[in-house]
């Protein structure tokens, strides 16, 4: 049913490109957590401890690149 769903929608997921529950899964964490949801409703929605959840919050190279940029510097 999930291919048949990717088929008509004409969408690819996973590293391979193809759409797996796992990576279904893994974006949906990842873009709430992104959507500023706290972690222990991730967690929930996914039924994920709160540890597996962190996962999905890992921050990116452009989100540490971010914050570094963020930082206020004594002039």
């Amino acid at each position: 049913m999930l291919k048949a769903i990717v088929a008509d929608a004409n969408l690819e997921f996973g590293h391979d490109g193809n759409l797996t529950p796992h990576a279904l899964r893994h974006t949906t964490g990842t873009n709430l957590v992104r959507d500023g949801q706290d972690i222990v409703t991730v967690a929930e929605i996914l039924d994920h401890s709160i540890e597996t959840a962190c996962r999905y919050s890992l921050p990116t190279e452009a989100d540490k690149q971010a914050a570094i940029e963020r930082l206020a510097v004594d002039k």
